[in-house]
């Protein structure tokens, strides 16, 4: 095998002895002392790495193919040539690289309608953690990846998650000990959704202002506060929450103000879980973070390669998601 960096090389024709003969296109030239020929060597190393890295900048960035092509000076269907063997090579590393403590943020984003990600973010380091995919996001799948985590030993001082009823389970069951933030925007965004803009109930319209002054709730002295504001209303609305409707045809029986019960149960099961983040300043309260700082961008890439098929997506997620663990987020988004 030939030294790449010594002064003379075999010629690729004959054999004999090359020496060096000047620079094209900023690559070394070699002259056969035999022959004549002229020629120059080329690395399929380098050409492999060149190759993965372009790749990775295209599949990670928002241009098209053919814009990169252009600016590469070839046509896309060379690209999608030679990245056709990248696809296939491109795996993802589970390696857990640890901080001496982790808050996690858990979340998942469905990237097909039979294949969800769920993507463990640490809060203190501000980068993917772990990740896998599942064909749902239930308790089974959340164990399976929480228990990759606790395997190891991983040292986990808080979670935070959006209250997924199959992620909450799975924390019970596998950090049962770790405090489990609530994510006060999905309660609020939750809550909105279903008392509306403009309810037409004084005690829709008092509950709406309640929940909105939920995102005030900043120090210790406003959580009792805030409580017995809820606790008021509800001693207040107790009588309306329970009043019924009667079919008069069928005798069927249900709560006419099903809405507001439902913002009311949000909120009672969340009450546990909403206030954490007040006793320990590194736990966020909400899931911003990876909401923004991570589905966001990977909803844009997947609709920028759309109509590649599951397995190109599981490519591009990981390969995203690789990136930003080489990479610090920025730490701008609310918490």
């Amino acid at each position: 095998m030939n030294d790449h960096n010594c002064n003379k090389k075999r010629c690729l024709a004959c054999g004999k002895k090359a020496v060096k003969y000047g620079f094209q296109s900023n690559k070394q030239r070699w002259k056969c002392l035999f022959c004549g020929k002229v020629f120059s060597w080329k690395r399929n190393d380098v050409k492999e790495r060149n190759t993965k890295n372009l790749f990775t900048h295209w599949i990670t960035d928002y241009q098209s193919l053919s814009s990169v092509a252009k600016k590469k000076k070839v046509h896309r269907t060379t690209l999608t040539r030679r990245f056709k063997n990248v696809w296939s090579e491109s795996k993802q590393k589970l390696s857990l690289e640890t901080t001496e403590t982790n808050v996690l943020i858990l979340d998942g984003l469905y990237i097909s309608r039979s294949c969800v990600v769920l993507v463990v973010f640490d809060s203190i380091s501000n980068k993917p953690l772990i990740w896998g995919y599942a064909e749902r996001e239930n308790t089974s799948s959340w164990m399976d990846i929480l228990n990759k985590v606790k395997t190891a030993n991983v040292p986990v001082s808080g979670i935070v998650s959006d209250g997924q009823k199959g992620l909450i389970l799975a924390v019970r069951t596998v950090f049962p000990k770790v405090p489990h933030q609530r994510c006060i925007i999905h309660v609020i965004r939750l809550s909105l959704a279903w008392l509306t803009r403009k309810p037409q109930t004084d005690a829709g319209v008092r509950l709406r202002e309640l929940v909105i002054s939920l995102s005030q709730v900043k120090t210790k002295y406003d959580k009792p506060v805030w409580i017995d504001e809820y606790e008021n209303w509800l001693e207040c609305f107790e009588g309306f929450l329970k009043e019924k409707s009667i079919n008069p045809l069928t005798g069927r029986t249900w709560y006419t103000h099903r809405k507001l019960r439902a913002v009311h149960s949000l909120i009672k099961r969340a009450l546990p879980n909403l206030f954490v983040f007040l006793e320990d300043s590194q736990i966020p309260s909400t899931t911003n973070k990876v909401e923004g700082g991570i589905n966001a961008p990977l909803v844009e890439l997947l609709h920028r390669h759309r109509g590649t098929n599951i397995f190109r997506q599981k490519v591009l997620v990981s390969t995203y998601l690789s990136q930003q663990k080489k990479k610090k987020l920025s730490t701008t988004f609310a918490t």
